[in-house]
Formats: C-alpha cells, sequence, structure tokens
C-alpha cells in the first residue's frame, strides 16, 4: 500500500474508530470468556460461535485502520494559508456556472464524505494543490474543462470532522 494523505480530522476519526473497535473486541473476550463449557453445550444458538464471527469482523477492521494509519501522512495545510493543501477549505469562482463555490481538501483515506469534500488525489484535488489566491484552474472532467479561479484559502473548520 502505498503513502496516502490524511487530513488531521480524518486521522482523529481513525483514531476515535480504532479505539470503539478495539473496546468492542474487549467485550467480545470477556463475553467468550464467561461462557462456561456447560453454556456452549446448552446453546442452540451457537452464542460462543456468533461471538467469535464477529470478533473476525471486529480484527479485520482494526487490521484495515491500522493499516491505513501506519501508511498515512497527516496533513494540517499550510499556516499562513498562501497556497492549497490538504486541510484547507478553497473558495474558488466557476468561470461556467458564473458561481462561487467551496472546496474542502481532504486526504486521499478520506473517512467522511460530504458533498464538497475532495480528495487530494482526485482530479480537481490534484489541480488545486499549491495554488494561490488569484489563480486560474483549468480541470479535465467526463463533460469537459472547468475552470475556476481560486478567491480564499482557509482551515477546514473543525465542525466538518
Amino acid at each position: 500500500m502505498s503513502v496516502k494523505q490524511l487530513s488531521r480530522a480524518d486521522f482523529e476519526s481513525l483514531q476515535s474508530s480504532l479505539s470503539e473497535l478495539e473496546a468492542r473486541n474487549q467485550e467480545i473476550v470477556e463475553k467468550m470468556s464467561e461462557m462456561t463449557t456447560r453454556d456452549l453445550a446448552a446453546s442452540t444458538s451457537d452464542a460462543f460461535f456468533q461471538l467469535k464471527r464477529e470478533q473476525g469482523d471486529v480484527l479485520q477492521r482494526i487490521d484495515h485502520i491500522h493499516e491505513k494509519l501506519n501508511n498515512a501522512v497527516v496533513s494540517v495545510g499550510e499556516d499562513d494559508f498562501s497556497q492549497v493543501d490538504v486541510g484547507n477549505r478553497v473558495t474558488a469562482y466557476s468561470e461556467q456556472t458564473k458561481s462561487v463555490m467551496t472546496f474542502d481538501i481532504v486526504g486521499t483515506v478520506e473517512t467522511n464524505s460530504t458533498a464538497n469534500r475532495v480528495t487530494a488525489d482526485s482530479p480537481l484535488g490534484q489541480a488545486l494543490l499549491g495554488q494561490k489566491r488569484g489563480n486560474n484552474i483549468e480541470v479535465d472532467t467526463p463533460d469537459g474543462t472547468s475552470e475556476y479561479r481560486i478567491v480564499d484559502i482557509l482551515p477546514v473548520p473543525e465542525t466538518i470532522a
């Protein structure tokens, strides 16, 4: 797996999910250890095996998150907001629609998807990264070329996470 960019909000979200999954795994281990041999023999619903199956799913998700975290670089955006980076909110003017649009530039390992979030490795994200206020960019899309002028660069508000 290649190294991926991750916004601070995405990193914190993954950490939170990891903590919840590890707590759930501990609950499962405790429930299974409380079951006696007699409980297992009397069980018609295969409760122990259901717990084992759930534990397998939880452990697989834990491994997946660990892999994401181990192969990610956390980016918090430029401190002076002089150029677009992961963790920035970009306001841009669309030449085609004659309207102002807002994009939150997020890491390549996105965990919380909304309409205005753009991953750094998408065509629009790649075109925006490194650009400055006032720059014009062109992005090739399936519908043709879209043109934008960067109006402002700010941090993504914490409430988005």
